[in-house]
């Protein structure tokens, strides 16, 4: 459900902002890869743009500010302390964060005895909501109607938009697994989201 929502956000930006994500991601690596040698300073810059999107991955999971805030502590120390475990040959920093992320929030969890059923839940969540302003029955209600639209989308097109926000693939990343062309995978990608919301908009009241 999390990552529909993410994505029915990212329908209502400008598809133009893509470039710049990869860019991001890029720049994020390299930090990651900076902070293994012991780099403070290039750990500050990860920090700085990661912190974000991984205390709302942590707010979504534990519904709670406070464990939301100590569950992003743990996870920060954590990446600091195995940044030279990262593999920029399987994926990017970011998901490699919010994977670890993932893992300190089930911990939490477990520690503070919150309910199984929310541990099965999130433990079964592939990715999480980067906005969590808006209602819970407005969020699930677009997400119902984001996913008959992307269920609708050409399977070429599907494809390419599931694995980029699914499992937050960047469009080189996609290109590699597809062994698609990187202008074929940014074609579909845009044409992908701008049906998706057009859809949105047609169902809109």
């Amino acid at each position: 459900m999390h990552w529909l929502r993410r994505l029915a956000f990212i329908t209502s930006l400008n598809l133009d902002d893509h470039s710049e994500k990869d860019a991001l991601r890029a720049e994020e690596n390299g930090w990651l890869q900076l902070a293994a040698a012991g780099d403070k300073q290039a750990f500050s810059r990860l920090y700085d743009s990661l912190s974000r999107p991984l205390y709302s991955l942590c707010l979504t999971m534990l519904r709670n500010e406070d464990l939301a805030a100590e569950a992003l502590q743990t996870a920060m120390l954590r990446i600091w302390q195995r940044a030279s475990q990262f593999n920029p040959q399987l994926g990017s920093a970011f998901s490699w964060s919010c994977t670890i992320t993932r893992r300190c929030v089930v911990d939490l969890i477990r520690q503070t005895g919150r309910t199984q059923t929310l541990l099965e839940s999130f433990q079964k969540e592939p990715e999480a909501s980067f906005e969590s302003a808006i209602s819970q029955e407005e969020t699930n209600h677009r997400a119902s109607r984001l996913r008959r639209a992307l269920s609708e989308l050409p399977p070429e097109q599907k494809t390419v938009v599931e694995l980029a926000f699914l499992r937050g693939m960047t469009h080189r990343e996609i290109e590699s697994h597809l062994g698609e062309a990187l202008g074929t995978v940014k074609a579909r990608i845009r044409r992908g989201l701008l049906k998706l919301r057009d859809s949105l908009e047609k169902e809109a009241p």
